[in-house]
């Protein structure tokens, strides 16, 4: 794991205490309570910290997060070396701790797993340098980056899920079973970690027995993996909501959550084309606002089929949940947020298929100068992508519903008007300054360009290049000129943020970690 690579996602501290982040806090609340009072019950945390609005009310009257437990169980032990190493739970501030478990559970596993998925995309694309784009593409150009560097059960889930195709993989590769009953383990433990993984777990259980010659055995193997987090799931929801088979979301306090949760199953309601649409194009939390890459690699599932039928079918059938998903999921709840978030651990499945689409664009650019424009063009998209999502991720990745426009009505402004949020550079210093974010702003536009270079590279062409460079330019634009203009309540809601805009209104006090 290149060490300039780790240090990029280390560095920023996007950490808002304003905000009070509920899916963050929640899950803080429960790693505490875990090694502090020994019970997931997270009553004792909220009256210390304060409450928040992702909380369920469990039986006798305990409180606990409205979500799944496995990243709080995960993040007990973290919590747990740095409170002995610190001398106690009071020196240990919640900044501090949500640094680290952020760290530790969501950033190093995404960078950890990066090698192994760049090999397996070069193995099926058949192109090492269309694999070495398409995962610099995926780590730094879609929501693997902002949920890397957040809290949220969803980076972590996806991690989990694409290990588990990982390991299932390595078992066919070299027949062992351990690595059979780790790849079902891991989807075990991915929906302990988030509900919405329950039908892809299933579906790499039955990718696991079909690709397995001895399937019967493999069966076996898949049920001695899975089974103990399914019981670990059902113990928990049996203690915290008085039945294995009821989930957190049927107890959330908040009443508006509440009533979004109540629709149709947890939220889920039959699809719509205006739902599925503002959660692929809206320029507000469209996936392809901010990964237009992502386009390329749906498109890449094709050419992924033709390579590896059984791989592509998978991807494929995890590609279409997801989209039911966004098309289901109420378009409110999906909160404060950058991009679709609950997509996220469709992200790491889309490697291979972009790195086979931009294995063909490399094969056929020296046959007709239709594939050498397109290949700028792809090219293009994968730079504007990594620009895109890394400046709002670094900025500001919690953008309220009440935004038409991430980039143009909130995040740019706030970056022009320098306002940057924390990050490691600025803890040694022991003070703001907003000029130490220059050197992971060129960080990222540097891998920006390594990604250009090997979508483009040679035969390369001033064609290629020059369309590359428009469509960037296109793309860009269209997220400031194609968008509703910045209404009044858009205003009110930007100057509530730089009001209430804590890195530059404080320095940053001693003590922070």
């Amino acid at each position: 794991m290149p060490a300039g690579l780790a240090l990029l996602f280390a560095f920023p501290f996007p950490y808002f205490e304003v905000l009070h982040s509920p899916n963050e806090l929640s899950r803080l609340y429960q790693v505490r309570a875990l090694v502090d009072e020994g019970t997931p019950a997270v009553n004792a945390e909220v009256q210390r910290f304060g409450s928040m609005g992702d909380l369920s009310v469990g039986t006798r009257g305990r409180l606990f997060p409205n979500k799944a437990p496995g990243i709080s169980f995960l993040g007990a032990p973290i919590y747990f070396a740095i409170e002995r190493l610190r001398g106690g739970a009071d020196r240990v501030p919640n900044r501090a701790l949500l640094y680290f478990l952020r760290l530790f559970l969501c950033a190093l596993p995404t960078l950890l797993l990066l090698e192994p998925l760049r090999r397996h995309a070069a193995r099926v694309s058949g192109d090492g340098r269309a694999a070495d784009a398409a995962v610099l593409t995926y780590a730094f150009g879609s929501l693997a980056l902002t949920y890397s560097l957040l809290f949220f059960s969803h980076q972590l889930a996806a991690n989990l899920a694409i290990g588990s195709f990982l390991a299932i993989e390595r078992a066919r590769e070299r027949p062992r079973a351990a690595f059979e009953v780790l790849g079902a383990a891991l989807a075990g433990l991915a929906v302990v970690t988030e509900y919405t993984l329950a039908p892809v777990a299933v579906m790499l259980a039955i990718y696991a027995v079909v690709v397995s010659p001895r399937r019967l055995s493999t069966a076996g193997r898949v049920v001695l993996g899975a089974l103990p987090f399914a019981i670990l799931l059902g113990w928990y929801q049996l203690d915290a909501f008085g039945s294995p088979f009821r989930v957190s979301y049927e107890f959330v306090q908040n009443r508006t959550f509440a009533s979004w949760h109540a629709q149709g199953l947890m939220g889920l309601t039959w699809p719509k084309a205006s739902s599925l649409a503002g959660n692929l194009f809206s320029p507000a939390r469209g996936l392809f606002a901010f990964s237009p890459a992502m386009l390329i690699a749906i498109l890449g599932l094709r050419p992924y089929v033709r390579e590896s039928p059984k791989e592509g079918v998978l991807a494929l059938g995890v590609t279409a949940f997801y989209l039911f998903f966004a098309a289901s999921f109420l378009y409110q709840a999906w909160g404060w947020m950058l991009g679709p978030r609950h997509l996220a651990p469709l992200m790491p499945f889309l490697v291979t298929p972009l790195a086979c689409a931009f294995a063909l664009l490399r094969r056929r650019r020296s046959r007709s100068p239709g594939w050498n424009l397109a290949g700028g063009a792809a090219a293009g998209l994968a730079v504007g992508s990594i620009l895109v999502t890394g400046l709002c991720t670094a900025v500001y990745p919690h953008i309220p519903e009440r935004f038409s426009a991430a980039l143009s009505h909130l995040v740019w402004p706030l970056a022009a008007s320098g306002h940057f949020p924390y990050n490691l550079a600025e803890v040694a210093l022991g003070r703001v300054a907003v000029w130490t974010w220059i050197p992971w702003l060129g960080g990222v536009a540097l891998v920006a360009l390594v990604v250009a270079l090997r979508v483009l590279e040679k035969p390369r062409s001033w064609p290629s290049v020059a369309v590359g460079l428009l469509t960037l330019a296109a793309f860009v634009g269209l997220l400031f000129v194609a968008v509703p203009r910045v209404t009044p309540q858009e205003r009110s809601m930007r100057a509530w943020i730089e009001r209430t805009w804590e890195p530059t209104a404080h320095d940053v006090r001693p003590g922070l970690f």
